[in-house]
């Protein structure tokens, strides 16, 4: 019993110096709780202003702008970037290839003009287009198309279609 008594009184002895580590633990633990909170509190505020802002882009979108929009086809909506030159450049190649199986066709009662020849037979390049468009300066756009040609045996540039336009 002696034992009991000696180890009991060796642990109340000692119990008093301890609880200043306790102290220091539940301290740090009630700093930690108060941070963590300052943090929560800090993320539902961003959160809050994050999603007021996005309600506000919502309505800005949603509302007409009082602008009429442009007809289909209209050379107002068309995009010009602003490249120092850097022209765009289509080409349209008509091509055909024609196996026949006479070597002429001549019908009575059918003239045969310009236009309404015999081709020649395999693959050949018929009327085909150019275009470049680009912006001549910060004020003017500009396109030209042209079409090359065989007429009469030759091969022959033909200007189709030229403008310019403003960017106002």
């Amino acid at each position: 019993m002696r034992k009991f008594y000696l180890a009991a009184s060796i642990m109340l002895l000692a119990f008093p110096f301890t609880s200043p580590a306790l102290a220091t633990a539940n301290h740090d633990l009630e700093e930690l709780k108060a941070e963590i909170h300052n943090m929560k509190q800090s993320y539902e505020n961003r959160i809050s202003e994050l999603e007021s802002k996005l309600k506000k882009l919502e309505t800005a979108k949603a509302a007409p702008s009082g602008l009429a929009p442009a007809a289909p086809g209209d050379p107002s909506d068309r995009k010009v970037y602003g490249n120092e030159f850097n022209p765009s450049i289509s080409v349209i190649l008509n091509g055909k290839y024609s196996g026949l199986s006479a070597d002429s066709l001549e019908l009575a009662g059918f003239g045969v003009g310009e236009e309404g020849e015999r081709g020649r037979e395999g693959l050949a390049l018929d009327e085909s287009e150019l275009t470049f468009s680009a912006s001549i300066d910060d004020k003017f756009y500009g396109s030209l198309t042209a079409a090359i040609v065989r007429e009469g045996g030759e091969d022959k540039v033909e200007l189709e279609e030229a403008y310019v336009q403003t960017l106002a």
